[in-house]
């Protein structure tokens, strides 16, 4: 039960790529990461078996996510450079873009 909800709360932030795709692994991990944490401390709490050491790991990763994410979303916004190399992305149309094609009797690739 416990690996249901840190998935549940990971899924929840996560949720932020349905805004734009590339946010499901840039800004929705970093801030999934710290809500794991923050899942971690508190379900630890409840039940009274946070120690020294869990405590130290769980806050850990709190720091952790929460520096990734909000370096990931200042960049977002503040940088030109990162918004031109965007510009060249696929939008959220609802279709994968085929660059490539595969073998039909190998798995390498063929460009």
């Amino acid at each position: 039960m416990t690996f249901l909800i840190i998935f549940l709360v990971a899924l929840a932030v996560s949720a932020v790529g349905f805004h734009r795709y590339i946010w499901f692994i840039s800004i929705g991990y970093g801030f999934s990461i710290a809500a794991i944490g923050t899942a971690l401390l508190i379900m630890f709490g409840v039940r009274h078996e946070l120690t020294a050491v869990t405590a130290v790991m769980a806050a850990l990763l709190v720091v952790y996510g929460l520096r990734l994410g909000g370096y990931l979303l200042a960049r977002e916004y503040r940088s030109s450079s990162y918004h031109q190399v965007m510009q060249q992305a696929p939008r959220n149309t609802g279709t994968i873009p085929n660059t490539h094609r595969f073998s039909s009797r190998s798995s390498r690739c063929i460009a």
